[in-house]
């Protein structure tokens, strides 16, 4: 076909354009010093180095790779004279570097100065960076000496960084700080507030609490994006509960989840967990852990938060999804409706409103769900059935992650898994939920009426451990329940009973507890266990054992998650008096005469970590050749003739091309990213065919395979000009030919309307609107109109697994757009020269809006600024083998 003299003038026009770059802005971080997980340190529960050794190696174990250090008071400075004297904030640091240096592990530590407790941060935040300055553990990015801040504004500090880095000390300041507002939610503006006329900050962090998962995976999102248009570094935040001073509702460890797929999506540059161990709080990550037997209501999790940890650190770190190779059971409630209003203050000696009454009862709003929240890591379907004093509800959980929210009522939740009518696991909840207030189940100490109740368990080889052959203690004695013999502890000080066990690994265990309780209260005993010395008592910790009432004559199994040790040899299970600060507290006391069956032993199995990242590169999906019908009769015109069509066996892009993949060609493209694809992991666009077509070239150059594109000169008349052709015969990456790409959209001749089957396009199948020719003047502040990262949609996927072939972007083919043929065809690729090229599959936006495989689009080569069209490669079954014989 000829091209006219305005589509040659269109053309040149363009390639001018094509030419034109524009300079990247320089990566803030090398790819060395990124994807680093943090935890939130409150350094004021002070302790010793052995101690800290054992909360340092818990955390490796469960891939956190150091502390951020919250220092809210460090130097005493005497006005007067200027003199300085350690506080001990500087004691409790010196003693966490030390165990650090001592375990020789690489683990990072940085400060958060804490301006709440600070004073002159000249004086106090140049101290902490001259102290560690060269110390091996001081977190260094780019050999700059980290440190962080928390609360402020930019300019609160800019005095005392000014003045660190006059003392000759080269640091990166990255700290979380408010605007002038207090800003409860980040806006664009908001973060860019942070940066301008503010030469001192390096990036920011985002303490993540306040809001649902979704605002504050927005806010992470809003986050990274300005951090990184403004060559600024972002430290994203997460965080497994949060109930002070207004409870956010998580659903357990799904908004756990959420926060973290969404901080992954993103390609943070670190990761802060909100918190390690801010008890008051409840947003501890790691289960209270402390010396002394203190303040046991403040034990409202076990260790599942920090098992689903390892795991999306492992996901976030690879930039792969883990195996999932162990069942588990992730439980979550809290014990009373958040309809109950009436508690008991301790501190009036009266019933109270808990909606009129500030202090010490936090918010809780109609946002805040009455469910029970289940999350499955599951290495294959199964069902999950979950028993309340309402009923049973079932869920099909599928392999991997899964979520399901039952009915919440008063009485103890029950739990089972079964595969194939196998059982799996069963276990109970570790709490009552309570139906009326009493002054024994109302809030005794500060923020924890309404905490969330978070538990595990895990199927596995089990260890068994009787109570009854164990060493009874102060008036415990032995009964019988049918033909088991069981414990029963007195309630007075240490009654119950200690077990000897031997050859266990240092790790994380489910430990279930069979146990009988016919009383109409609910007991508590604790369980301790020794281990590694901490020099604070005998016990590494404990762990308060909740036992919810069971029927007369019947038993329950509680499960939770709990790290025991190599040097573990006995467990212990008994009555304990309340102390708090190291004085006994009544309140606090141990309560019940429980029976106590069996102790069960099941080792947590750890995170496979996928293998490092490697250079971006599209990842393929072997497609067998066969033959398919090509078009759609009852389609579009250009759909028609339907016809016979026959491949070679290739291999196609499992996901769109990235940004990130296609940046290693074309580094220039960076300063092109923008709100419509900004992220590493998202589809590129503002590409061309010219674009793509010479990304291909460049892959196959790479992988040592013949490029399949080249330019050839075409004669019309006295004019000449030069076209890009592919040569089919080569064993290089190329587009897609319409062929093909139909070919695996329809499931290789199943004739698929879309890629998933034949019901009609939703939200779930893909990044596409339903209604994308709807016109309106309505619009939200924020359209949040744009591309996903590849991938993001599960349900949309070919019978292949290919991703994101309907929704997200269009894509450029090999083809010149021409009108089918009528006869059948072999390994078809159109070369009659048109002025467009051949595009496949729908968008996020109208470009292609029925999504249909059979539907068809075209374009210009040349024009660089689509944003609904981006492109994925194929190699040749040549390639393919080329390849696989290096």
């Amino acid at each position: 076909m000829i091209r006219t003299k305005f589509t040659l003038i269109m053309l040149a026009l363009f390639a001018a354009l094509f030419t034109l770059t524009v300079p990247a802005k320089a990566a803030p971080l090398a790819d060395n010093d990124r994807h680093i997980v943090f935890a939130h340190y409150m350094t004021c529960f002070g302790s010793t180095v052995e101690f800290y050794k054992q909360e340092i190696e818990l955390a490796q174990r469960h891939g956190i790779d150091g502390f951020a250090l919250n220092c809210g008071d460090w130097m005493q400075v005497d006005p007067a004279t200027g003199a300085t004297k350690d506080g001990y904030y500087v004691t409790s640091a010196l003693r966490m570097y030390e165990a650090a240096r001592q375990l020789n592990s690489g683990f990072k530590l940085f400060f958060s100065a804490d301006v709440a407790g600070l004073k002159n941060l000249p004086i106090n935040m140049g101290d902490m960076v001259k102290r560690f300055a060269n110390h091996p553990n001081q977190f260094r990015a780019g050999g700059k000496q980290v440190i962080s801040a928390w609360g402020g504004h930019p300019e609160t500090y800019a005095e005392a960084i000014k003045s660190i880095k006059a003392a000759g000390y080269d640091i990166c300041f990255v700290p979380f700080m408010s605007n002038a507002k207090y800003a409860m939610a980040w806006s664009p503006e908001t973060v860019a507030s942070f940066f301008n006329g503010q030469p001192h900050m390096d990036g920011i962090y985002t303490f993540a609490t306040d809001g649902i998962p979704t605002d504050l995976v927005i806010e992470n999102a809003t986050g990274c994006r300005v951090s990184h248009a403004m060559d600024k570094i972002f430290m994203a935040g997460t965080c497994p509960a949060m109930n002070s001073p207004n409870l956010r509702d998580y659903r357990g460890l799904e908004g756990y989840g959420t926060m973290w797929e969404g901080l992954i999506r993103d390609d943070a540059d670190w990761v802060e967990i909100v918190t390690w161990n801010d008890y008051n709080e409840d947003t501890n990550l790691m289960p209270y852990r402390w010396q002394g037997g203190d303040d046991r209501e403040y034990y409202d999790r076990d260790e599942a938060p920090l098992d689903a940890t390892a795991y999306y650190s492992a996901w976030y770190k690879s930039g792969k999804q883990p195996a999932i190779t162990q069942d588990k059971v992730y439980v979550s409630y809290r014990n009373r409706s958040k309809w109950l209003h009436k508690a008991w203050s301790e501190k009036k000696k009266e019933w109270v409103d808990v909606t009129t009454y500030l202090y010490p009862f936090d918010q809780i709003h109609d946002d805040v769900r009455d469910e029970v929240s289940v999350t499955t890591f599951l290495t294959a379907p199964a069902q999950l059935t979950v028993t309340t004093a309402k009923g049973t509800q079932t869920f099909a959980m599928p392999a991997g992650i899964g979520h399901a929210n039952a009915a919440y009522t008063p009485g103890t939740p029950r739990f089972s898994l079964t595969r194939d009518k196998a059982p799996v696991l069963s276990f109970s909840g570790r709490k009552l939920i309570i139906s009326d207030a009493t002054q024994e189940n109302s809030e005794v100490g500060y923020h924890l009426l309404n905490r969330t109740w978070i538990s595990g368990a895990a199927a596995g080889p089990v260890k068994t451990l009787i109570a009854s052959s164990g060493k009874l203690t102060s008036g415990a004695t032995v009964e019988s329940l049918g033909a088991r013999k069981l414990v029963r502890n007195t309630e007075t000080a240490g009654s119950g009973f200690a077990l000897p066990v031997e050859k266990l690994a240092t790790s994380t265990y489910n430990i279930r507890v069979t146990y009988s309780n016919p009383s109409p209260r609910e007991a508590r005993l604790t369980m301790t266990a020794n281990g590694p010395d901490t020099a604070q008592g005998a016990f590494p910790y404990f762990i308060p054992l909740y036992l919810p009432p069971t029927p007369k004559g019947q038993t329950a199994t509680l499960s939770f998650f709990w790290s025991l040790y190599s040097s573990t040899s006995e467990i212990a299970v008994k009555w304990l008096p309340g102390t708090s600060g190291g004085k006994p507290h009544v309140a606090s006391n141990d309560s019940g005469s429980v029976l106590i069956d069996t102790i069960d032993l099941v080792k947590v199995e750890p995170v496979a970590t996928p293998a490092p990242r490697t250079a971006p590169t599209p990842e393929l999906v072997a497609v067998p050749g066969g033959s398919f019908t090509m078009g759609a009769s009852a389609g579009n015109p250009d759909e028609k003739p339907v016809h016979k069509v026959t491949l070679a066996p290739f291999s196609i892009a499992k996901y769109e091309v990235t940004n990130d993949e296609y940046e290693r060609f074309d580094p220039a493209h960076k300063a092109f990213r923008d709100s419509y694809s900004w992220r590493n992991r998202e589809p590129v666009i503002y590409v061309s065919w010219l674009n793509a077509a010479a990304y291909c070239n460049w892959l196959s150059a790479q992988s040592g395979l013949t490029p399949a594109y080249r330019e050839q000169e075409v004669k019309d008349g006295a004019n000449v000009s030069k076209r890009w052709i592919v040569d089919m015969a080569t064993d290089g990456y190329r587009l897609p030919t319409e062929a093909e790409w139909e070919y695996v959209a329809t499931g290789r001749g199943e004739g698929r309307t879309y890629p998933w089957g034949n019901k009609v396009p939703d939200t779930s199948r893909g990044n596409l609107q339903i209604a994308p020719l709807e016109m309106t003047s309505r619009i939200p502040s924020n359209p949040g109109l744009g591309v996903m990262v590849v991938g993001s949609y599960p349900d949309g996927a070919s019978r292949d697994g290919v991703f994101d072939l309907a929704g997200n972007v269009s894509e450029w083919c090999s083809d010149w757009f021409n009108a089918y043929p009528a006869d059948a065809q072999t390994n078809p690729c159109s070369q009659d020269i048109t002025p467009y090229r051949s595009i496949r599959g729908g968008s996020w936006g109208y470009y292609n809006y029925s999504q249909r495989n059979a539907d068809r689009e075209y374009n210009s080569a040349v024009y660089p600024g689509y944003i609904y069209i981006g492109f994925r490669v194929v190699l040749p079954e040549k390639g393919k083998a080329r390849l696989a014989g290096k």
